[in-house]
């Protein structure tokens, strides 16, 4: 993905609770409940934490992560 690194960077960097509140914010006024958003905050910073913490930077599907230190494929 282009820009994804910076992207996963500036993601990671911002506070939990700024990120939270700017979301919640924008999930009221789109119906969305707050706790929903501050679920899919947190997901989205973990997944960033992770991408960055790979050996070669690269973006990769938390999923895949347990797979890939197991030797599947």
């Amino acid at each position: 993905v282009a820009g994804g690194g910076e992207d996963f960077a500036l993601l990671a960097a911002v506070p939990a609770e700024d990120a939270a509140g700017a979301a919640r914010r924008g999930g009221e006024a789109a119906g969305v409940p707050a706790e929903v958003v501050g679920e899919l905050v947190e997901a989205h910073q973990q997944a960033a934490r992770v991408a960055l913490a790979t050996d070669d930077g690269a973006c990769r599907d938390i999923t895949d992560l347990g797979h890939e230190h197991s030797g599947d494929t």
